[in-house]
């Protein structure tokens, strides 16, 4: 999409009913009105994802309607801007009949605001933490003792915020039971460390209540199939959320070193030829599913398999 001009879309809840009949015996939705809200050019390489990002959407309000979200594929970009304006009211009817084909969609609750003050510390924390290693490696090329000194104290200062910043990332999860004890099982998982917990928690809040394909999807670590009649393309990775992929490629290295179970992995598939990221990634995929199913039942992690317990 590069040097086309994207149209950016967000909604204006406007609640009514629809008859039960029109929609199945005593149910009753709530439907969205698009309102297009202004024109994102990437003019420098931008994909469609990051142009949707620079629309800030707002937060929806804890208690606020639950909505149903659908995601497709964007349609081509308009190079002329009176071809796009006059493509506005057909764009919002086909819009508009895209949401009403998907009613049976389940709804999702708002995101509660203890979840969006768990986000907002993460990402203060990783800012600072990116500042600390940037600086730290500026620190070390400076020729001026005293400078360097300088710098060198501001890392200082940088990483005594960081260690403050997870201690009020770990006050804020243990004051909500049902967190703290997502946080306790993820953290049972050698490779897991304290902030990979938080960011699974903060970021991956279905854990537990997805399938596995599910949740590997979900994280942008499941293989997609690129066949086409005798053509048998090669499977890859696409889509997912970005924050919680890459805390767990971090926990993914660890893991390959210290979880025995996770470790084995790593080495066969070394041991077949496979290239290191590709290991690393079916390393992530085992990871993520390994939270999903201890999630789901509720346990913590152990080196031995429930069944086979004495």
């Amino acid at each position: 999409m590069t040097g086309q001009t994207c149209l950016v879309l967000t909604v204006e809840v406007q609640m009514f009913c629809i008859p039960a009949c029109h929609v199945g015996t005593g149910l009753v939705r709530s439907v969205m009105a698009l309102r297009t809200i202004g024109i994102c050019r990437s003019g420098r390489g931008e994909t469609g994802s990051a142009c949707r990002q620079s629309a800030h959407l707002p937060r929806t309000a804890p208690g606020g309607p639950a909505v149903s979200g659908a995601a497709p594929r964007p349609g081509s970009g308009c190079r002329r801007p009176r071809a796009l304006a006059c493509a506005l009211r057909t764009l919002a009817v086909a819009l508009a009949a895209y949401g009403m084909a998907f009613l049976d969609l389940p709804a999702t609750p708002p995101r509660s605001a203890f979840l969006d003050q768990l986000a907002d510390l993460l990402v203060l924390r990783e800012k600072h933490r990116d500042a600390q290693v940037s600086l730290r490696q500026t620190a070390a090329e400076v020729q001026d003792p005293a400078l360097r000194e300088e710098a060198r104290h501001c890392v200082d200062q940088l990483g005594q915020q960081v260690t403050a910043f997870d201690g009020k990332i770990r006050e804020l999860i243990a004051s909500d039971p049902d967190t703290d004890q997502r946080y306790r099982i993820l953290t049972s998982i050698p490779g897991v460390g304290p902030v990979s917990a938080a960011a699974l928690c903060c970021w991956m809040p279905e854990l537990g209540h997805l399938g596995n394909r599910q949740v590997a999807a979900l994280l942008g670590v499941a293989p997609f199939a690129r066949d086409s009649g005798r053509h048998h393309g090669a499977r890859h990775i696409r889509g997912g959320r970005q924050r919680p992929r890459n805390v767990l490629y971090m926990a993914a290295l660890t893991a390959a070193q210290h979880n025995p179970d996770l470790q084995r992995v790593f080495l066969r598939l070394k041991a077949a030829g496979k290239s290191h990221k590709v290991t690393i990634v079916a390393v992530m995929r085992k990871l993520i599913i390994l939270a999903n199913v201890l999630l789901r039942e509720t346990r913590p992690w152990s080196e031995t398999a429930p069944g086979a317990r004495a």
